[in-house]
């Protein structure tokens, strides 16, 4: 059964888009570093940055503090690739 449609006067729901939690979620997942205390930090400063409420001042110190902290957890991840970007790397450099 389609779902019923909303009340007359209300906007019809909108598509579900990826939140600024499930961005960051889906980043450190990808890189495989959701279970470490930074990545655990970086998911909680995006839940309290996406509840809302803050100040302007408070969403640009609370999206700095995001920003750096997921630089952090995510580190290095890209080191623990496939080896594909290693087999570029060397193949540009005999092209060289």
């Amino acid at each position: 059964m389609p779902p019923a449609p909303p009340p007359a006067g209300e906007p019809p729901a909108a598509e579900p888009r990826a939140g600024l939690v499930a961005v960051v979620d889906q980043e450190l997942a990808n890189a495989g570093r959701v279970s470490t205390a930074k990545g655990a930090i970086a998911l909680r400063l995006a839940e309290t940055l996406a509840d809302g409420g803050h100040t302007a001042s408070g969403i640009a110190a609370l999206a700095k503090e995001l920003r750096a902290t997921l630089d952090e957890a995510l580190k290095g991840a890209e080191d623990a690739g496939d080896g594909i970007d290693e087999l570029k790397a060397r193949r540009e450099r005999r092209r060289a």
